[in-house]
């Protein structure tokens, strides 16, 4: 029924969000700065007028590699989400 989908969506995200967690710890704990340049990018929004109605609140995704500057910052998985890893 309804209420078993959602307990098991839920359950998956919960998963799914572990993993991303586990994942997150063995890079800021294992890997150098050098290596977090070759396995992590960085995403960003980049704000563009959308050409419908030529509003400026169009977004769209923009992936880059990360400087050694960045790099070293990535030291928790906190610091992961502050720099929109």
């Amino acid at each position: 029924d309804a209420a078993d989908l959602q307990n098991y969506v839920h359950n998956m995200f919960d998963v799914v969000y572990m993993l991303e967690y586990l994942e997150g710890q063995s890079i800021v704990k294992q890997l150098d700065a050098y290596q977090k340049m070759t396995a992590l990018r960085k995403i960003e929004n980049k704000y563009v007028k959308d050409p419908a109605d030529g509003n400026d609140d169009y977004a769209t995704n923009v992936v880059k590699n990360l400087t050694e500057d960045e790099a070293k910052k990535l030291t928790s998985f906190d610091s992961l989400i502050d720099n929109n890893i």
